[in-house]
């Protein structure tokens, strides 16, 4: 039979557990709130596909490589008459090439699953 003493220090051990998890299941729910696995994979492929252009997220880890960026996803995403067809379009016809002046947006080469995730995720960042 456990001892009074021995069960205080497991319930007390659990509770330090549970204290010390409380912080990181709380951003990991804030990190998912809201956006789907898609969503979120759409900005993990937009970080690594269109940052050195694009503002993709606030928390872009590194600003855009050009001088006069891209427009950003955010403003994107807040144009009039925007849909999930007209940038599911634009990522997948837009092509640059050595003549073309101005330079305009290069083929991404995405997957039709990481084309529609990008997507979604620009969808996401439409404000109210």
């Amino acid at each position: 039979m456990t001892s009074f003493r021995t069960r205080a220090r497991q319930i007390s051990q659990a509770m330090i557990l549970a204290a010390a998890l409380v912080p990181w299941m709380a951003e990991a729910a804030d990190a998912s709130a809201g956006s789907s696995p898609q969503v979120r994979r759409g900005e993990e492929v937009a970080q690594l596909q269109c940052a050195a252009c694009h503002v993709v997220a606030e928390n872009q880890k590194y600003p855009p490589l050009l001088e006069d960026p891209a427009p950003s996803f955010q403003s994107i995403a807040n144009r009039p008459q925007i849909s999930e067809v007209a940038l599911r379009h634009f990522v997948t016809t837009t092509h640059w090439d050595l003549q073309t002046v101005p330079i305009t947006m290069p083929n991404p080469g995405l997957s039709k699953s990481d084309t529609v995730a990008v997507v979604r995720y620009i969808l996401s960042l439409k404000g109210p």
